[in-house]
């Protein structure tokens, strides 16, 4: 290991202690002793210049985004994050930058109470990339495939931030709901994550059933309550993703039960339709009018 990239793997050292943990960041592997009587959940995540972030957004902003946007894959499931992994690539070494960049990352993971093990740095374009790991006490670790017939889809906020936030060219810190998670394994048969968009999540929490959506149930920023009635717009927002807010489905014998523990933990949940016995139909309704989105306009890595 050169004294370059050691300098570099340095400045991702945080204070979390976990006594998991036998060997710090590092050394060439961590070692660790995991937890006893847990379900080990781990999930990465990567975002790259002229995708995610640009030239125009700060280091610290980056580092903070790079961490909660690998986290919400944890929520969904009813983890609680433990670890983290750390690639990164970067054109050159702009200590300035780097140090930024870095104070980002810690700060977010410590404010999660997440201890950074490891990982790896080499030069090439901007590209980070997180892995995750994390504990589920639960069995029930809500599958995107374990939807039933007649459940209730449910979103856990509101939807579109993420479009504007992109077409603005900014970063806006997240709210990782991991309580809410944890909680809804008490009650929700499947969960995901809306990173790649409403039309994303409802496709593949339906697996292949039908679902009805009603649109004016679907929570927008009040700041963007004038475009209700325009679909084209709203398209857009429920199209393209990066809101990490979670879909879930809960059947009927529990929806009150669940909203009384949500409301109970501050949390407010939007039920905006039911899973349907119709095979690949997806219905999205403004009362009784149905309206045509082209749902194959979902949120597309490539």
């Amino acid at each position: 290991m050169g004294k370059q990239e050691k300098n570099i793997i340095n400045l991702f050292k945080n204070n979390i202690i976990k006594e998991e943990v036998i060997t710090d960041i590092g050394e060439d592997c961590a070692v660790l002793y995991p937890m006893q009587s847990r379900n080990i959940i781990v999930s990465t995540d990567s975002i790259s210049v002229g995708v995610h972030f640009n030239s125009n957004n700060t280091p610290y902003s980056v580092g903070r985004h790079l961490v909660e946007t690998s986290l919400s894959d944890l929520a969904c499931m009813g983890a609680e994050p433990v670890f983290a992994i750390l690639n990164i690539s970067f054109s050159k070494f702009d200590k300035k930058w780097v140090k930024k960049f870095a104070r980002g990352v810690t700060e977010t993971a410590t404010n999660y109470n997440i201890k950074i093990i490891g990982g790896d740095t080499i030069k090439g374009k901007e590209n980070f990339s997180c892995t995750v790991i994390g504990y589920a006490t639960s069995q029930n670790t809500m599958l995107i495939s374990s939807a039933q017939e007649n459940d209730n889809i449910f979103t856990s906020g509101t939807i579109g931030n993420g479009y504007y936030t992109r077409k603005n060219k900014t970063i806006r810190p997240l709210n990782i709901k991991f309580e809410l998670g944890k909680m809804l394994c008490n009650f929700a048969n499947s969960c995901i994550d809306l990173s790649d968009g409403l039309f994303s999540g409802i496709n593949s929490i339906t697996n292949g059933k039908g679902a009805d959506i009603n649109i004016i149930d679907i929570p927008i920023p009040k700041k963007y309550k004038s475009i209700k009635k325009n679909y084209k717009k709203i398209q857009k927002f429920l199209s393209y993703g990066q809101d990490y807010e979670l879909l879930f489905t809960i059947p009927d014998s529990k929806i009150n039960q669940a909203k009384t523990a949500c409301s109970s933990l501050g949390f407010e949940i939007f039920h905006i339709g039911r899973i349907t016995s119709k095979k690949n139909s997806i219905k999205f309704l403004d009362g009784n009018k149905k309206i045509d989105f082209d749902l194959s306009k979902e949120y597309e890595h490539f």
